[in-house]
């Protein structure tokens, strides 16, 4: 069951502040990662695997790829593949997609949520 009131003690603007706040920094992990954050990580995985990293062109289509994911979650499927990829070359961009899904799915899960509360604070301070 939805609560439909503040908690007690609690401020209509400092609620709103703090999830307006906290709404920031969700959107800003939901950003892409930058050509460079992209390519240090890739150099990263290659280096953990003894890969070559893919060839210039190739490396553009990589980079241009996972600027589709989310920063934060690129990062996690990097961890993730870095702990269970079992061979001694570069992984595939599908790898990299299949493995930032659960951390795609959990931010925009985040943003959805806050924004709902957001949207009931707003509705509530004007009643």
């Amino acid at each position: 069951m939805m609560r439909r009131t503040l908690p007690d003690g609690a401020e209509w603007s400092a609620s709103r502040a703090e999830l307006a706040a906290a709404l920031d920094g969700v959107r800003r992990l939901l950003l892409p990662p930058t050509p460079q954050e992209v390519v240090l990580s890739l150099n990263a995985i290659a280096s953990i695997f003894r890969a070559h990293l893919p060839e210039e062109e190739a490396l553009r289509i990589y980079v241009s790829l996972f600027q589709e994911i989310p920063k934060a979650a690129f990062k996690e499927a990097c961890r993730s593949l870095a702990k269970t990829h079992r061979y001694p070359n570069m992984p595939l961009p599908a790898e990299f997609f299949e493995a930032s899904k659960e951390s795609t799915a959990t931010l925009r899960m985040w943003e959805d949520r806050i924004v709902r509360a957001l949207a009931r604070i707003d509705k509530l301070d004007h009643d």
